[in-house]
């Protein structure tokens, strides 16, 4: 019977771990640039595109990597057999590719295996109205300028304001949507000195200065997928974009520093526990600089807070594990998650 249990929990971590893993979206390569040019383009047909601003006078050369949106089926085995994009310079300069640059997806690999965990929840795509409230305004409009028919100046005030309406609705719909919205979430396991960190947008998702994700995720995985940068100052800065798409984004870090004695890593507005036994226990905020907050005092009959179900999804059994939210700036709609395996209370 135990022998069954292990199979069956050992099947359920495999399966977490298969849908927690997606295929990747950036891959890099080598480009050399010679102004006068002001951007590139590199083209790779269905699976989306790499646009990149670089203001480059006349003589000025660069050697760069840039990552492009190839869909690579085989990942790093298969990378050698795909065809590098199609390049075009705008300028009086020179471009080309020279080939496939150092991959940061190598890197991060084993520790994406490792850290095998459900995506984070993508946040909304900021508010705009489903497609049926057109629908519905114009079928309202249509009632009240049908029971106006009547009267003609009444019936076309309804419709006038009802076209109004309609075309508010759609510029609403067409808005940019928010490069800030996004979830971030720290993963990392206590005993080793390199986490993930986990960026998580819809539409359109802020890549980091200088913008190398280790890797880039799209959902579903068919869209396609676009890089904007922008070379500034020997670095690269961008978002990447899919319409009606989940972006997710995946970096090598520094596991997040929190110990028991001093939390160096960043104002925690709250703080979770969850012991060996899989019981959770909320310690309130954890200041920066400061001591882990003791178990604060709960009437006898309120029931223990867990944190939100996706951070204890996928977790291993038998570790303790300690999840934080950290304190929101102003200004910012980034929400920012860490979420420590193998944490101890006491050193």
């Amino acid at each position: 019977m135990r022998r069954r249990a292990s199979l069956l929990l050992a099947g359920l971590v495999s399966l977490a771990g298969t849908h927690a893993a997606q295929e990747n979206r950036a891959w890099w390569v080598d480009l050399e640039l010679e102004g006068p040019l002001s951007a590139v383009e590199l083209d790779c047909g269905e699976d989306g595109r790499t646009q990149l601003l670089a203001s480059l006078v006349r003589g000025e050369r660069v050697s760069l990597a840039v990552p492009v949106p190839r869909r690579v089926p085989l990942g790093l085995e298969g990378l050698a057999s795909a065809g590098l994009p199609a390049v075009v310079g705008e300028g009086a300069g020179s471009v080309s590719v020279s080939g496939w640059a150092g991959q940061p997806a190598a890197r991060v690999a084993p520790l994406v295996r490792l850290l095998a965990r459900p995506r984070p929840p993508v946040p909304g795509g900021g508010g705009a109205l489903p497609g049926l409230a057109g629908l519905g305004l114009a079928l309202a409009c249509f009632l009240v300028a049908l029971a106006l028919r009547r009267r003609p100046l009444a019936s076309l005030g309804a419709g006038v304001l009802g076209a109004a309406g309609l075309l508010g609705l759609a510029a609403l719909l067409a808005r940019e949507p928010d490069v800030r919205r996004a979830l971030v979430l720290h993963e990392g396991e206590a005993w080793t000195p390199l986490g993930l960190v986990v960026r998580a947008g819809r539409d359109v998702l802020r890549l980091p200065a200088p913008a190398a994700p280790a890797t880039v995720e799209v959902r579903p995985p068919g869209r396609a997928l676009v890089f904007e940068l922008e070379l500034r100052d020997g670095s690269l800065t961008g978002v990447a974009r899919a319409r009606e798409a989940e972006l997710y984004a995946l970096e090598l870090e520094p596991t997040v520093a929190l110990e028991a004695g001093r939390n160096a890593f960043a104002p925690l507005a709250r703080v979770w526990l969850r012991s060996a036994g899989g019981a959770w226990e909320s310690r309130g905020a954890w200041p920066l600089d400061a001591p882990l907050p003791p178990v604060p005092s709960v009437p006898s009959d309120q029931e223990p807070e867990a944190p939100p179900g996706w951070l204890s999804a996928g977790l291993p059994p038998g570790r303790p594990v300690l999840v934080g939210l950290t304190q929101a700036e102003d200004g910012r709609a980034e929400e920012a998650w860490v979420r420590l395996l193998g944490f101890r209370e006491r050193d």
